[in-house]
């Protein structure tokens, strides 16, 4: 939580506002312990901000400044990003392969009604919901990744997506 604090003070900071005075309004609401108070202390805060007009709170009530953020808690904001970017950092990787265009070598429907399809690069692909579908040989195929490690087919240039699994 105090990395998030440490997140909007720093995006607070940019602004064309007194720093000084914000920080010392935002580390005073950091430092309430219950967290409706802490919450409002904040809203008022923000509030202020899109007026135009800071809100009174608890930092008029402190006799003294509290510290400006250190380096090593700067260092610490910036790591909390980077665990909101976690799991999805082979993302930027991906963007670049995120299709594959082929040929349809060989189709057939298993015992679920479901196609397998044989690709001319060798790679064999399974429907995963039951759909009504044509393939048939030499059909152009366009496979779109798509979320959470998922694939969809476009068959012949069409709108419509298949989802499909690669068995090989």
């Amino acid at each position: 939580m105090t990395a998030r604090y440490l997140l909007l003070i720093l995006a607070l900071i940019s602004l064309d506002v007194s720093a000084d005075a914000m920080t010392t309004k935002l580390l005073s609401c950091s430092a309430i312990e219950a967290p409706l108070e802490r919450l409002e202390c904040f809203d008022k805060i923000v509030t202020g901000l899109s007026t135009g007009i800071t809100a009174p709170g608890p930092a008029e009530a402190m006799q003294e400044p509290l510290p400006v953020a250190t380096a090593s808690q700067l260092e610490s904001a910036e790591s909390a990003v980077s665990n909101q970017q976690f799991g999805q950092e082979h993302w930027e990787s991906q963007r670049e392969g995120m299709q594959l265009e082929a040929r349809v070598s060989a189709a057939y429907k298993n015992a679920y009604g479901k196609w397998v399809v044989t690709l001319n690069n060798g790679q064999v692909w399974k429907q995963l919901r039951s759909e009504t579908i044509r393939i048939s040989v030499d059909d152009s195929v366009l496979i779109e990744r798509g979320l959470m490690n998922s694939f969809f087919f476009r068959l012949n240039n069409n709108d419509r997506q298949i989802k499909f699994s690669r068995v090989k």
